[in-house]
């Protein structure tokens, strides 16, 4: 239902989201016109699934200040935006905004 919160497989892999509507029937034709496939839900998140994805977004906002830091050390011409984790926590995603192409290769 609109509001639960779920448990979702996309490309980067486990990941917590809230549904925005309910479930619904579309035809075939809307469902071909999307840009990418239909994701799976996994599963209704339960009570620790909250936990674990608080979990992790106090991890992200623990890990932008390194984030930053290591920038700052290396002299790179990028400005970190923010530290994502999924939610099985095996992958974290650092966004950042710069004019050029950056070589962050060493960070």
């Amino acid at each position: 239902a609109a509001g639960d919160a779920l448990i979702v497989r996309t490309e980067r892999g486990l990941e917590y989201g809230v549904a925005d509507e309910g479930p619904k029937d579309v035809d075939q034709k809307a469902v071909k016109a999307l840009k990418c496939p239909l994701k799976p839900v996994v599963r209704k998140a339960t009570a620790e699934d909250a936990l674990t994805w608080k979990s992790m977004q106090a991890k992200a906002e623990e890990a932008l200040p390194v984030f930053k830091r290591m920038v700052a050390e290396r002299g790179l011409d990028m400005h970190p935006v923010t530290v994502e984790f999924l939610f099985d926590g095996d992958k974290a995603i650092f966004y950042f905004e710069a004019e050029e192409r950056v070589d962050f290769r060493e960070l």
